[in-house]
């Protein structure tokens, strides 16, 4: 099931107006919505852009790889899902230097890690100014002085308290905010 809705900023203290949504329940409407989603996107300049699919899809794979040359142009991108491979997918569309949010089933366990370790060594990820995971995280010791923002928030077990404080003291003005 996938939601179309569009907002606007309606004055400079930042009060949003909602239009109407759009709810596609079979998969050629829903392949129909997320082509949408993208042609829409495309020619914006957006504060922030949300993708909120609950399982990935042989159709929804397929619209996502054709889209290599388009990219999201917005300050702030949030993934709400329960597929860990949607992330990964949606990762080349997204602009270096955005703020990065992800959420998942808030009740996943350590043993499940949700964004591996391999996904810290993308530019992406490390460019974020901010970078906020509901879900557990496989970043280690040897990725973290990489991290370039100065607000991170996530559930991270593969950290040892030796490479936190080495960051915190390789950072002679100023540190980042990191939330554990």
């Amino acid at each position: 099931l996938l939601k179309c809705f569009y907002s606007r900023v309606k004055d400079s203290e930042g009060h949003k107006v909602y239009g109407k949504g759009t709810t596609y329940a079979s998969q050629t409407s829903f392949t129909t919505a997320v082509w949408y989603f993208f042609k829409l996107t495309r020619n914006i300049k957006a504060t922030e852009l949300s993708f909120e699919i609950g399982r990935l899809n042989p159709d929804l794979e397929c619209i996502l790889k054709q889209q290599t040359a388009a990219k999201f142009s917005c300050n702030t991108f949030r993934i709400r899902t329960d597929d860990r491979d949607l992330p990964r997918l949606l990762y080349p569309l997204i602009p270096i230097g955005c703020v990065l949010h992800i959420f998942t089933n808030p009740s996943a366990t350590p043993d499940n890690i949700f964004i591996d370790s391999s996904c810290f060594d993308l530019e992406l990820i490390r460019a974020a100014p901010m970078f906020l995971a509901q879900a557990y995280v496989g970043i280690t010791d040897e990725q973290l002085p990489n991290l370039q923002g100065y607000w991170f928030w996530m559930k991270a077990p593969y950290l040892s308290c030796k490479g936190v404080n080495e960051l915190l003291l390789a950072s002679s003005s100023g540190f980042p905010t990191f939330l554990f």
